[in-house]
């Protein structure tokens, strides 16, 4: 087994992340009915180069192979994400017609939405991170960039100027959902981790989660997720919304930290 030159993996990392790939697929694979349940089985798991593919469900291995780029280059739930792509294309052969349309047919659009899996993405897609940075168009890039600026200022010494660009801050996150409601269409949303899965979180953490779901319109949740380090299953908080409220609530969250 190749390993490329960029990355200086150890046989101990490699084992953590293999088990937690592992533990997310059983975790998956335990929300489902007891009708879907029976029709999978735990497949192998493999790190393997591969290029731009970031992930592969081989059928006659029965193996779920996920890419070192990915794993070592990208957080957790971007990893997960691409587990349940391909957990989708596994349950979705054994759907009625699964084992006789093409990849990305009904049965694996059914798959999908069984399992909370994206339906849009394909072996070679840009990861969870890379999707919320494109969806920005260049008038939300400059919202972003008012409320950094404003933040910055919340940092002043002098207290009525700092709580003056907080509300300032507050209120520009306001009037972009406000016009964003009054617009024609269909919105993106997203869902990301703020921070890394944990075993336990402090006080400061849950306070500042509450924050960001009063404030920059995202709806956080808690959520089972694999902690490498530890090699057990953690939580993390989840935020979901927009893809500019996203990217909003995780700048606020990376600033205040």
């Amino acid at each position: 087994m190749t390993v490329p030159e960029t990355h200086s993996v150890d046989a101990s990392l490699e084992r953590a992340i293999l088990l937690g790939l592992s533990a997310e697929w059983t975790a998956a694979a335990e929300a489902l009915s007891a009708a879907h349940r029976r029709m999978i089985s735990p497949p192998l798991f493999a790190l393997r180069d591969m290029g731009s593919r970031l992930g592969r469900w081989d059928p006659e291995k029965r193996e779920i192979a996920v890419s070192r780029r990915l794993v070592f280059e990208h957080p957790w739930d971007a990893v997960r994400d691409v587990l349940l792509h391909e957990m989708a294309h596994q349950l979705a052969q054994r759907l009625p017609g699964g084992n006789r349309e093409t990849a990305h047919g009904p049965a694996f659009h059914e798959a999908c939405k069984i399992l909370r899996a994206d339906p849009r993405a394909s072996g070679r897609y840009p990861t969870l991170q890379q999707r919320i940075a494109a969806g920005s168009a260049a008038e939300n890039d400059r919202l972003l960039l008012k409320i950094r600026k404003l933040l910055a200022l919340a940092q002043s010494g002098n207290r009525h100027e700092a709580e003056a660009a907080m509300d300032k801050a507050h209120e520009l996150a306001r009037k972009y959902n406000v016009d964003l409601q009054r617009l024609p269409g269909r919105r993106d949303f997203a869902s990301v981790f703020l921070g890394k899965p944990a075993l336990r979180h402090f006080r400061e953490f849950y306070h500042l989660s509450g924050l960001l779901q009063d404030f920059y319109f995202v709806q956080g949740i808690w959520v089972s997720a694999w902690v490498v380090e530890r090699e057990k299953m953690g939580r993390v908080l989840e935020i979901s919304g927009t893809f500019a409220n996203v990217q909003m609530a995780a700048y606020v969250y990376d600033f205040v930290n």
